[in-house]
């Protein structure tokens, strides 16, 4: 009986790596630089979640996964914590540039009685989704209400970033 290996293909490697210098400067553009700088990676601000105008075809879909699971894996091998906004902030720009829509979501939900920190405390978190589908961000996104949407479509059909 043959195994199915869960260890990353050439291909994701690949994605990986192009992924780490791009955290690196979206972790530094997230500590020194203006707010707004750091958004321009996740698209346009819209005031509500209005779905992107194409539909997201299943090649897309798993692209979108693939680049999603890279980047997620390129954050665990930084020296420092990578967590979910440097990471929606790579994700958008790698799906940008393989033409893929995708809407970045911020959210916050304040901690309860089973958080470890005091009650009243807000978490914020960041969530990329391609077609209505969390590809960064799923662990903890249905928990936050979301604050800001950014949507980027580009109108075009998605080629493979490899």
């Amino acid at each position: 009986m043959k195994r199915l290996s869960i260890k990353p293909g050439l291909k994701d490697m690949a994605l990986s790596l192009r992924a780490l210098p791009l955290l690196v400067r979206a972790s530094y553009v997230l500590r020194r630089a203006p707010p707004s700088r750091a958004m321009q990676w996740l698209g346009v601000a819209q005031d509500s979640p209005a779905p992107v105008s194409r539909v997201c075809h299943a090649g897309e879909l798993a692209l979108a996964r693939r680049i999603g699971r890279a980047v997620q894996r390129a954050a665990r091998g930084l020296p420092w914590k990578c967590d979910c906004m440097p990471q929606a902030m790579v994700t958008c720009r790698l799906l940008q540039q393989v033409r893929i829509d995708h809407v970045a979501t911020i959210g916050g939900r304040l901690a309860g009685e089973g958080d470890t920190v005091a009650p009243g405390t807000f978490y914020a978190h960041a969530w990329v989704s391609v077609g209505g589908e969390v590809v960064v961000g799923q662990a903890t996104s249905a928990l936050h209400t979301p604050l800001a949407y950014f949507v980027a479509e580009s109108g075009s059909a998605a080629r493979s970033p490899n």
